[in-house]
């Protein structure tokens, strides 16, 4: 069932509409086209969802497992990811 399930609400003017949520209240990740429910959750604000640059924060991790100095990168700069 994957994602989409927890996403699955009735639709709009349904009289569950108002008794019954979404599963699933907060989500985290880089890409919502595989869960195409979420990400109309997230872009209606019926729940909270936030976006990261998982390609930078994945380099980010393996420089810290090899003990590099970092991963430089433009992006993200001026955002909330910008360390």
């Amino acid at each position: 069932r994957g994602l989409n399930y927890l996403a699955r609400v009735p639709p709009p003017g349904s009289e569950d509409n108002e008794r019954l949520r979404p599963l699933i209240k907060r989500t985290i990740g880089g890409h919502y086209g595989q869960t195409p429910m979420l990400g109309n959750l997230a872009t209606s604000n019926q729940i909270e969802a936030w976006t990261l640059p998982m390609g930078s924060i994945s380099r980010m991790i393996r420089a810290q497992a090899t003990h590099s100095p970092g991963h430089i990168t433009t992006i993200g700069m001026g955002t909330y990811v910008d360390p």
